[in-house]
């Protein structure tokens, strides 16, 4: 059995994804984005010691990365899983019926 054209696993439930799972997901996003930050002030320190060719803008870029970095990476590790198509659906339809019931006043 070739394992590359495997059939994908079909979801039998409406379950939403373990929170510790997503939890955990969340986290490691954004231990990632910080442990790049931190690439970015070492390799920022290497620049500024070192004599090389445009290394100012190549330390201003790393600085300029340090300084979004924690930003983006609060947004993304903040971040839920998007919403499975049923669950968009039902979202629409309660939507729809609480316009509808709303009291519209006579003109």
């Amino acid at each position: 059995m070739n394992l590359r054209h495997r059939p994908r696993a079909v979801s039998i439930t409406d379950a939403p994804e373990n929170p510790e799972a997503e939890f955990h997901r969340r986290r490691l996003r954004y231990v990632a984005m910080m442990l790049l930050r931190i690439v970015c002030l070492v390799l920022a320190a290497v620049l500024v010691s070192v004599d090389v060719s445009y290394a100012q803008w190549w330390a201003a870029l790393c600085i300029v990365g340090m300084v979004g970095l924690p930003w983006a990476a609060v947004l993304i590790a903040n971040d839920r899983a998007p919403l499975r198509r049923s669950e968009r659906s039902n979202i629409v339809a309660a939507d729809k019926k609480s316009l509808d019931s709303v009291q519209r006043p006579l003109l």
